[in-house]
């Protein structure tokens, strides 16, 4: 069981509030559906989706970096959770312009092109896991998100309250495919994907660019997730993305989840982009050249890890 209590603050006094199941399933699965964005930063897209064999996959979705997502549910603890998961996984992965097509359907034609199935996804939702399926799931090379829930009632102070606790994360080594890029976006081609342009770097850059993802993987509990062109670096949701790019102005560029409106703009540094396409999320880019340029960015990702 949980470790993690929750608390109303009354009058000064600590109120613990003790945790439950849904009271069935489908009622953990609608109300995840309906946040799905919120609670996990996932674009939903159909619920129940029934595959070729007769299976149902309980929701699937699309993340922030355009990798294709199934969510699994269950009430309680289950064993086959995890094997029934990677059986969707598989299937979905095999039948991509299935996927595609809903994708078209529900969110446009250019969504469908910037599909990323280099990490396509399995979450997993219930209230506990055993020591088994942890283990499980950190030798199986998937990416793979365990999720705790409980939901609270407090008399007097609203509800219910949702708890997620993320206990579990495996990236999974990247599967690369090609992929296709919006009009909007910088022209990209064929090594012009993140190892293609580290491996151009320069020492210097390439320094530099280790150096911001050591502070961002030091600010706490933080996945790093590779894709085609650029690194993700998250709690639930992104709160830093890195471009590098080795020739014509080498640089490492960030996007961050933060308010353009918020901040300081300064040329030739930070730059909103909101409403532009760029790879990954955010809409505060950061230009670094040299480490005074990372300096000055640390706070600024310190505030978006905070804010995510």
């Amino acid at each position: 069981m949980s470790n993690l209590k929750l608390f109303s603050l009354q009058s000064g006094s600590a109120v613990e509030l003790i945790g439950g199941s849904a009271r069935l399933e489908k009622d953990l699965q609608a109300c995840v559906e309906r946040n799905m964005k919120t609670l996990l930063g996932v674009h939903f897209l159909a619920s129940e989706y029934q595959t070729t064999h007769g299976g149902k996959m309980d929701s699937l979705g699309l993340d922030e970096n355009n990798c294709p997502v199934i969510i699994e549910y269950k009430k309680n603890q289950n064993q086959n959770v995890i094997n029934q998961g990677l059986f969707y996984l598989d299937w979905l992965v095999d039948h991509k312009a299935a996927f595609q097509l809903l994708v078209s359907e529900k969110l446009g034609a250019e969504a469908a092109s910037l599909i990323d199935w280099t990490g396509v996804r399995l979450i997993l939702i219930a209230q506990d896991y055993n020591r088994y399926d942890r283990h499980a799931v950190n030798q199986i090379d998937r990416s793979i998100d365990l999720f705790r829930y409980s939901f609270h009632q407090a008399d007097g102070q609203g509800g219910p309250f949702l708890l997620l606790d993320l206990i579990g994360s495996q990236p999974s080594t990247a599967r690369r495919s090609p992929a296709r890029t919006a009009a909007e976006m910088e022209p990209v081609v064929r090594n012009d994907s993140h190892q293609a342009q580290l491996g151009k770097a320069s020492p210097e850059l390439k320094a530099l660019y280790d150096d911001v993802c050591e502070f961002a993987n030091s600010l706490g509990d933080v996945q790093q997730k590779e894709l085609k062109y650029h690194i993700a670096f998250k709690n639930i949701t992104n709160f830093a993305c890195v471009v590098v790019k080795a020739t014509q102005d080498p640089r490492v560029r960030l996007f961050l989840k933060l308010d353009p409106n918020e901040v300081e703009l300064e040329e030739g540094f930070t730059e909103d982009m909101t409403g532009i396409g760029h790879w990954g999320t955010g809409d505060l880019s950061v230009t670094l050249r040299n480490k005074d340029d990372f300096k000055k960015a640390k706070q600024l990702i310190e505030a978006s890890f905070q804010a995510n």
